[in-house]
This record gives structure tokens, C-alpha cells and sequence, in this order.
């Protein structure tokens, strides 16, 4: 029942949230604990009271497992919440920073583009020495050949 509780409360996202799931979490703590020491006890008994037991501990498992679902789920919630928000502010601020986010992409795109104009003025450039070049070496072969005519 603490749990039933508690469950309720937390589902409306009161400001003592926090405190209300460490409690639920504590209580789901101890009753898992009491269950385990209930199997325990139940090996001891005679078997047809055993069998009694362990069907009845069956259900408080079953119904712990589904309020600790319930509660994972509540939990969940309330961190989706805390990541997307739910109030304007929070919105305003995811909004903001997309437009941040889309500004820094356009300075990264025209750096980019920045980069691949220079480099292909220093492939135009390392290809027109390379000409020039040849002329260089051409003009000095012609003159070894002159030189070496007269």
C-alpha cells in the first residue's frame, strides 16, 4: 500500500518528486528483501503448506514487478521531461541553441569551401611552376647547346 501510495503521489509531479522515488526505491528495496527471506521460510515448511506459500509469494512477486514497472516508467517520464522540457523557457533555449548550432554549421561550410578554393589555387600554382619549370630547364638546354656550338 506505501507503495500504492507513493506510486500516486509521484504520478503528480509534485515538487518532491525526488524524494517520493528515493522512498519508493527504499520500499521497493525492503520488499524484495522480505520476499526473499519469505522463500526462505517457505522451504522450511512441509510441502503442501510450502506450495500454499510459494503461490502467494508468486503474486506479491507479480505485483512488485508490476508497480516497479510502473515506477520505471514514471521515472522515465519525468527524465524525458527533464530533457526536453516542458515549459517555454526550455523550449526557447533548445531553440536557441539550434540556431546556434545552424550558424557554427555555415562558418564550418564556408571554411570548407574556403579550403578547397585554396586548394586548388595551389594545385593551379604547383602546376604552373612545373611549367614554368620545364621552359627553364628547355631554355637551359638550348643554351648549353648553343654555347657548346660556338
Amino acid at each position: 500500500d506505501d507503495i500504492r501510495t507513493n506510486l500516486a503521489e509521484l504520478k503528480t509531479r509534485g515538487a518532491d518528486f525526488d524524494r517520493r522515488s528515493v522512498t519508493i526505491q527504499s520500499i521497493f528495496d525492503q520488499a524484495t528483501e522480505m520476499i526473499k527471506q519469505a522463500k526462505i521460510e517457505a522451504r522450511s515448511h512441509e510441502s503442501k503448506e510450502r506450495r500454499v506459500l510459494n503461490d502467494r509469494l508468486k503474486i506479491w512477486e507479480d505485483n512488485l514487478a508490476a508497480m516497479r514497472s510502473e515506477f520505471d516508467s514514471e521515472m522515465f517520464q519525468k527524465q524525458k521531461e527533464q530533457l526536453t522540457g516542458q515549459k517555454g523557457e526550455d523550449r526557447g533555449r533548445m531553440l536557441d541553441v539550434n540556431e546556434k548550432i545552424r550558424r557554427q554549421n555555415e562558418v564550418i561550410e564556408n571554411a570548407k569551401r574556403s579550403v578547397a578554393d585554396t586548394e586548388e589555387i595551389g594545385m593551379e600554382t604547383i602546376a604552373e611552376l612545373q611549367r614554368n619549370r620545364e621552359k627553364i630547364d628547355s631554355a637551359r638546354e638550348k643554351n648549353q647547346e648553343f654555347t657548346a656550338v660556338t
